[in-house]
């Protein structure tokens, strides 16, 4: 656009500069520049405030064309950006939104003083008009990203709540049904000719029945939302004592534990304690998997310090090797 409006309207440089939030600056998102002319992408900012140019653009709506760009009054608020980019004349094209003033065209001569006229601001304000459809567009397809991805979120958070919670109730009643269903058999054993005391099955009707209380005692953390759950706290004492608690019963009782906890035991982090807790089970009892059936069955948990953080290892003697960051 601004090559093509160059080339139009017979000028050196042209540029198109969209104001911040604050009303306080214009900052140029494109441009177009004839060789040896100054660059202002990234270079200048547009002071808004003081500035009678942008001033009178905001008020008539209309173009704002300048001969003296250097000397002329209404332009002193940029009067060294035009000394330094070399500019003879201007032409200031307001891109008005929904009424309000958002940025402008600027239309720069350099070669020398020139007017502007009737015709070419008309011109210019077509195309600036289209210009502020284009990013009328722009901004509502990035709102309609950001609402999608806003609702997304929103959705799996529900989601997720709803089946934690579907879980929660069935996964539970299951398990006492479990446990309801063992002590069943016990009664049945002791009635039957089959020698109850056998210590095989008697061994696994215990650990059948262990399983299910585990199961029924595990508590299923709710999904979080945004900082909801986040406190500071001790890596090394959280790990430190979650892996002892975990070893206190099967199948990790089997397997011999390494604790390598490397960070300072001050160092602290913000984040929710049950979800790294529950992360670190799942890391754990992946390693207890993959070591199924392995001579050496060995799981070291290490904490050490990174490049701006810290960083909780889970290693096995398995197959696999998993990290936690």
């Amino acid at each position: 656009m601004v090559n093509q409006l160059a080339g139009i309207i017979g000028v050196e440089q042209c540029a198109i500069a969209i104001f911040d939030e604050k009303g306080e600056y214009g900052d140029v998102v494109a441009e177009y520049l004839q060789e040896g002319c100054v660059p202002s992408k990234g270079e200048f900012r547009i002071p808004l405030r003081d500035n009678p140019a942008i001033e009178l653009a905001r008020m008539t709506k209309r173009p704002v064309a300048v001969k003296d760009a250097q000397y002329d009054p209404r332009m002193e608020g940029v009067w060294d950006i035009m000394r330094q980019r070399r500019t003879q004349s201007i032409m200031i094209v307001p891109i008005v939104i929904r009424g309000e003033l958002i940025g402008t065209i600027g239309l720069d001569a350099v070669s020398g003083p020139r007017d502007f006229t009737i015709e070419e601001q008309w011109l210019a304000e077509t195309i600036a008009h289209h210009a502020s459809i284009a990013i009328q567009n722009a901004r509502r397809y990035e709102e309609l990203k950001r609402t999608k991805g806003l609702i997304g979120a929103r959705t799996a958070l529900a989601w997720m709540g709803m089946v934690s919670s579907e879980w929660k109730h069935r996964i539970r009643n299951q398990a006492q049904t479990i446990q309801e269903q063992v002590q069943h058999l016990r009664k049945d054993l002791q009635l039957s000719s089959v020698h109850y005391h056998h210590p095989a099955i008697g061994n696994r009707l215990s650990m059948i029945e262990r399983l299910a209380v585990q199961i029924r005692e595990k508590p299923i953390i709710p999904p979080l939302s945004a900082e909801e759950g986040v406190v500071p706290f001790a890596i090394n004492d959280l790990i430190g004592e979650r892996a002892k608690q975990l070893w206190q019963n099967d199948p990790y009782q089997r397997t011999e534990l390494r604790l390598d906890l490397r960070l300072d035991n001050t160092i602290a982090v913000r984040a929710s304690s049950e979800w790294l807790r529950r992360a670190f089970d799942i890391l754990v009892d992946n390693a207890v998997e993959a070591m199924v059936g392995c001579e050496t069955q060995q799981i070291t948990v290490a904490t050490r310090p990174t490049d701006g953080g810290v960083e909780i290892v889970v290693s096995d003697t398995g197959i696999h090797y998993r990290t936690l960051f």
